[in-house]
């Protein structure tokens, strides 16, 4: 499990419980020529229907019971969206793409004294964003390595929400980001991030 996502959506049907696995990529090619508000979803012999007035897509589908599922993260803050939408812009463009070197392509969450510090630095350039009295999960110089990837997928659905909610789990190392009914799950990356404060001067000539 590197990425995770999981999400309820509330359905009306005889249906009380059923667990499927779908290929969501042939779905949404299929939703997304639909015009229909309405579309109906059912289960036909060893089908997964996706129905409208006019079309009916069929899926086949599979009823996988090791499907690997992320832990149950029962320990969540509830934090101002902005905190994530504030920051990732000064800090996302300076992570590298270079897989060989993965903790480069993360973003770097420290906290310190009073402050919450996002660092990310691809080799050649170094971008540090300070926030100061922000309670979180993290204990005084304990910090954590999100993939960039996550982060970018999260940018795009976050900007809209007033509060998000996230959580951490230390022992299978996975993170949680949870915007109303959806939960994004990321492993973090586990390994020593540069020490990056050693390159930043302490007295500036210009500010």
């Amino acid at each position: 499990l590197s990425f995770f996502y999981k999400t309820e959506i509330d359905i009306e049907g005889k249906e009380k419980e059923k667990e499927i696995i779908i290929n969501p990529e042939k779905v949404l090619e299929v939703l997304n020529l639909l015009k229909d508000n309405e579309i109906n979803l059912f289960f036909e012999k060893n089908s997964f229907i996706v129905q409208t007035e006019k079309v009916k897509s069929r899926f086949s589908f599979s009823q996988e019971k090791d499907y690997p599922l992320p832990p149950e993260i029962k320990n969540k803050f509830e934090l101002s969206s902005s905190l994530f939408s504030q920051v990732l812009p000064y800090i996302l463009f300076s992570t590298s793409n270079d897989e060989s070197k993965a903790v480069l392509t993360g973003v770097n969450i420290l906290k310190k004294d009073e402050f919450l510090i996002f660092a990310a630095t691809d080799g050649y350039r170094l971008s540090v964003y300070k926030i100061k009295g922000v309670n979180v999960f993290l204990e005084e110089e304990e910090n954590i390595i999100l993939p960039s990837d996550f982060l970018k997928i999260v940018q795009r659905v976050i900007d809209k929400k007033e509060k998000i909610k996230i959580g951490f789990d230390k022992k299978d190392k996975i993170f949680l980001i949870e915007i109303d009914n959806d939960q994004f799950f990321s492993r973090i990356i586990d390994e020593e991030f540069p020490p990056f404060e050693q390159v930043i001067p302490d007295n500036f000539n210009t500010e």
